[in-house]
């Protein structure tokens, strides 16, 4: 190929930066074709920008969000709250949760189980089962709801938890449920709820699965299902489940 006929890149004008003008050679019948691009770059879409801005703002209140964990992990209580009301105030869900658990745990000056109650509530309307969770108990012990103690009140909490996957609310509902506290005894639907819980590894509603199964309570009664959540709960620490197992596997005999 001699001089005259090689491709040639022509640049952009002098006035305008580099990215202007995009001259991509091509020998074609011996001639140089050039595609030339806009005059300005395209503009980002908006919904992409929202994205990226959305991204950043995640990035920074995660940021935050560890920083007020540590100074809680370090016993600077000060500096977690603070940390923690400064995510609540512009809507983060943790931030507002942990905020109002320092209230309730009175590790806190000041602490103020109202102000509890108040963040929570903001936690919750978010859709937070621990928030739901905790504001069953604030119910339950009379903690900042400016109500006497009320397992009534209580219940309502623990349930929406419980829907949302909560495996202690699901345990209290399902308590709830068995001996009448707060709500009227419901056998099939206590069987219900413990079941969800046990199903997940929870050794206080295994037990009582195995006993409502043992005593055909709210269940057909089904000694063997009854061993074998009872030797759930025991490998999950409860001994007393345990002796119960080998009760029942002494009139039963091996698996």
């Amino acid at each position: 190929m001699n001089a005259s006929n090689a491709p040639t890149v022509t640049a952009a004008p002098a006035s305008r930066p580099a990215w202007f003008q995009v001259w991509v050679p091509r020998l074609l019948g011996g001639r140089t074709a050039c595609v030339v691009a806009a005059a300005s770059r395209p503009a980002v879409p908006a919904p992409v920008q929202a994205a990226h801005q959305q991204i950043e703002r995640a990035f920074i209140e995660r940021a935050r969000l560890d920083q007020a964990l540590t100074a809680y992990e370090e016993g600077r209580m000060t500096d977690a709250a603070r940390g923690f009301l400064g995510l609540a105030r512009e809507g983060h869900v943790m931030g507002a949760y942990n905020f109002a658990m320092m209230h309730l745990r009175k590790e806190l000056p000041r602490s103020d189980p109202k102000t509890a109650v108040r963040w929570l509530r903001a936690a919750a309307s978010q859709g937070m089962p621990r928030a739901y969770f905790a504001l069953g108990l604030a119910h339950e012990l009379g903690a900042g709801t400016g109500h006497a103690p009320s397992e009534t009140q209580a219940y309502p909490y623990y349930l929406k938890a419980a829907e949302l996957g909560q495996v202690e609310a699901q345990v209290a509902v399902g308590t709830s449920l068995l001996l009448g506290r707060g709500v009227a005894r419901d056998m099939p639907r206590a069987a219900h709820w413990l079941g969800t819980a046990a199903r997940q590894g929870d050794p206080a509603s295994q037990f009582m699965l195995g006993m409502m199964y043992e005593h055909g309570q709210g269940l057909s009664r089904d000694l063997h299902l009854a061993r074998y959540w009872y030797e759930q709960a025991a490998e999950n620490g409860d001994e007393t489940a345990g002796e119960k197992a080998r009760a029942l596997s002494a009139s039963l005999g091996p698996h």
